[in-house]
């Protein structure tokens, strides 16, 4: 009975460690892009907490002479993050699975300006291939914007609280239907 007990147990172990891994892994995401800052720290930063703003270093590269980059990464789901060229930052959305390539512009630093009057690093979608989530969370956002600026004072002095119940509709209307539920809480 011993010898069967341990055979078992030493199966169920192995079975274990072949297996964790494929349940444990994340998918990989690939960011391709360019900049112009050649030679530069290019680092890819995951949001662990939004309240706090604490964040996870992913991946991490340098652009080479032409300012191309090459970041790989595993996430498990959809992950707000950020992409660094230095001390500059810009925002993304990743899905698991993805591909991306970018290119961001950082500005130069004029003289004179102060640290507050700076330009911020642009970001220029060149393709994108991850469901059509990023896209679709980028025009909600930019709709209800939109849409709460045009009404504020209608919503605000006017106490019409019937425009944000009208909202969704708008939303669906002009953005199409949400697919996924990480955009529809955000949303």
């Amino acid at each position: 009975k011993s010898r069967v007990f341990v055979r078992n147990k030493a199966f169920l172990g192995v079975m274990a460690a072949l297996l964790l891994p494929l349940f444990a892994a994340g998918q990989n995401v690939s960011i391709t892009g360019t900049t112009n800052r050649p030679d530069e720290l290019v680092r890819l930063l995951s949001y662990d907490e939004m309240f706090t703003c604490h964040q996870t270093l992913l991946a991490d590269t340098r652009s080479d002479k032409d300012g191309k980059f090459h970041l790989e990464a595993s996430i498990n789901e959809i992950t707000p993050a950020q992409i660094a060229l230095g001390l500059e930052r810009v925002d993304v959305i990743l899905s698991p699975d993805g591909s991306y390539d970018f290119e961001i512009t950082v500005p130069e630093k004029q003289p004179g300006a102060s640290f507050f009057e700076k330009e911020q690093p642009t970001l220029v979608i060149n393709s994108i291939n991850d469901g059509g989530v990023y896209l679709q969370y980028i025009d909600a956002e930019l709709f209800i914007n939109d849409y709460i600026y045009q009404n504020f004072n209608t919503i605000y002095r006017g106490r019409k609280l019937s425009l944000l119940d009208s909202l969704d509709a708008k939303l669906a209307e002009n953005v199409g239907e949400i697919k996924s539920d990480y955009v529809l809480d955000m949303v």
